[in-house]
């Protein structure tokens, strides 16, 4: 029993120890900053306070910082690099060594790369220096320190428009309204009036003529050198009447218009009679269901009736 448990606790670390190695990496998420190579100030504060570390007085400021396919790289030169046992940065799978791109022995100096998950948010790292070459002189400590980059001169990436979105079959096919079943029925009242009307504009234009202005003979025999007085046209008719004449004819109306009013009348009668007649036989014909209706309850009533009689008098019968 005490064995079986000892495994089962050697499972679980080994379980524990080698899980990690089977989960992936953290993806970095794309930039918003455009791609390209920049110049980038950056600070350094100590790992446990925001106050500036020392360590910048081994660094030189500006960085340059890279920007590709989503993902940010600085370039930083390190002063007095024979001190410098490792410098490690936080990345995805932990803290990771930087990259040796040069070093310069004459000017004691190297150049390393590192990748920036975030540029905007704090880098953590974590240095070992030891100080050499000082007679007497002995330091030897690890320091936790962040990077602070200044992003304000850093371009952001243009904004890809979004495309339009492509028509469909429905907002190319258009809507036609319903349309309204035309009215066949005649208008009786509009074509007597436009008939009338029609009449009587015909024999105004057919019978009124403009009358030149007439000289009055009493002011020229008064008044030879005055200038001939006129007067105002009056409207004649064909046989030189008066307006009031023409008034008169105008009221007369013409035997069609009566005829046709007639007929208006006589056909609004007989929709009115068919109307009627139909409504009676709706009528009729409800009247008649409901009274069937109510004689098949009656002899359903009769027939619950006939059976319970029958029930009661086969009870009563002796056996």
């Amino acid at each position: 029993m005490r064995k079986k448990s000892m495994l089962t606790v050697a499972m679980f670390v080994l379980l524990w120890a080698i899980l990690p190695l089977f989960t992936p990496g953290k993806v970095a998420a794309a930039s918003k900053f455009a791609d390209g190579e920049y110049s980038v100030p950056f600070t350094v504060l100590k790992g446990n306070s925001d106050d500036e570390s020392t360590t910048i007085d081994y660094m030189v400021s500006p960085a340059k910082v890279m920007i590709q396919n989503g993902k940010t790289f600085a370039v930083v030169t390190l002063n007095t690099s024979s001190w410098w046992q490792y410098f490690k940065v936080q990345s995805a799978n932990g803290l990771v060594d930087v990259e040796v791109l040069s070093t310069d022995t004459a000017k004691d100096q190297r150049v390393v790369k590192f990748e920036v998950q975030d540029i905007e948010k704090l880098l953590d790292a974590k240095i070992h220096i030891i100080v050499t070459g000082i007679p007497g002189f002995s330091y030897d400590n690890k320091y936790d320190i962040r990077f602070k980059f200044t992003t304000a001169d850093i371009p952001l990436a243009p904004v890809a428009e979004k495309p339009a979105p492509k028509p469909t079959e429905t907002d190319k096919t258009p809507v036609t309204p319903p349309q309204k079943p035309a009215d066949n029925k005649p208008d009786t009242v509009t074509k007597t009036e436009n008939t009338r009307v029609g009449a009587q504009g015909g024999a105004n234009e057919k019978n009124e003529k403009t009358v030149p202005p007439t000289v009055n003979p009493e002011k020229k025999a008064e008044d030879p050198a005055a200038e001939p007085s006129t007067e105002a046209p009056v409207a004649l008719d064909a046989s030189g009447a008066t307006d009031d004449a023409t008034d008169t004819a105008m009221s007369v109306e013409e035997p069609d218009t009566e005829e046709e009013l007639a007929e208006n009348l006589e056909q609004t009668t007989s929709e009115v009679e068919e109307v009627a007649v139909g409504e009676v036989k709706g009528a009729s014909q409800a009247t008649v269901q409901t009274g069937l209706a109510a004689i098949l309850g009656i002899l359903v009533v009769l027939l619950f009736a006939g059976l319970g009689l029958y029930g009661i008098k086969k009870r009563i019968q002796p056996q």
